[in-house]
């Protein structure tokens, strides 16, 4: 697993240790090393929250398989030791008119766990952290690049309001269209956004030593050489792109034998009131 540690100087009251994932994809014969790295690294880091920024499932047909079951144990495990964040991507989202009672049962169980908490475009408050999140339909995901007025109207018109005293970190799938917005002044009192979706742009290993390159190969919607897709900015507010845990999925078909040559990708991020 490549891990990419963050520590971050904030004027608000607060001291937070955060492990974020993103794309996990689940699907038929998940390869179980995959979750085994994510549980020992909140094991070794044992951090305050795991924030998992969408992409969970593969498609929701897969919440039908009798491995769904197994699937949920991993969040029980992680939720005895951390309290869990999570938000679903594109491939999370049902298509229009289709209804898989499994699904919703999938849902249904994920958000009965102790110490989870789905995030369906609203928000998740402690002590001196406030989780946001930001859901668009799934068919906002197609082509983004081409609708980024479109859907930096709806951010903006959609994006729960940061709370005022604490440190706010928002959840969303997909970093296209934070990171292209023109008019910034709208995310003044966020402090934080967690992403993923690019799969780091499939980027290889050997060119990415340096973890902090934006560009990759390729980005979802098959644009090639995209500029923005990986990497931590430090423009305000900070966005940090979780590379993804897989990066060729079950939908990718015969690009899926790839996946082995990209290891899965994790943050650490600390975060600290500056003295």
């Amino acid at each position: 697993m490549q891990i990419t540690r963050t520590k971050i100087d904030t004027s608000k009251k607060t001291s937070k240790k955060i492990v974020h994932v993103s794309d996990l994809h689940f699907y038929k014969k998940y390869p179980k090393k995959k979750l085994n790295d994510i549980i020992d690294l909140v094991k070794k880091e044992e951090p305050d929250f795991v924030c998992i920024t969408g992409d969970i499932i593969d498609k929701p047909e897969v919440t039908k398989l009798k491995e769904i079951k197994e699937y949920l144990k991993f969040y029980e495990t992680i939720s005895s030791i951390s309290k869990i964040i999570v938000i679903l991507g594109n491939h999370d989202l049902l298509d229009d008119k289709k209804y898989i009672p499994e699904y919703e049962d999938f849902l249904t169980h994920l958000k009965q766990i102790k110490n989870v908490y789905l995030l369906r475009g609203g928000r998740q408050e402690f002590d001196d952290i406030a989780f946001l999140s930001y859901e668009p339909e799934k068919h906002t995901y197609k082509k983004e690049e081409q609708k980024l007025n479109q859907n930096e109207e709806l951010l903006i018109k959609k994006l729960p309001k940061a709370s005022k005293e604490k440190y706010n970190v928002v959840l969303t799938h997909s970093p296209i269209t934070i990171i292209k917005l023109k008019d910034r002044v709208y995310m003044k009192d966020y402090d934080l956004f967690l992403c993923g979706h690019t799969h780091d742009g499939l980027l290889p290993t050997f060119l990415s030593k340096n973890m902090n390159i934006h560009y990759g190969i390729i980005s979802p919607t098959k644009i090639m050489f995209p500029k923005e897709v990986r990497g931590i900015y430090n423009q305000s507010p900070m966005i940090i792109i979780n590379g993804g845990i897989v990066k060729f999925s079950k939908t990718s078909h015969l690009f899926q034998k790839l996946d082995f040559l990209y290891p899965s990708s994790a943050n650490v991020i600390e975060i600290h009131e500056k003295m």
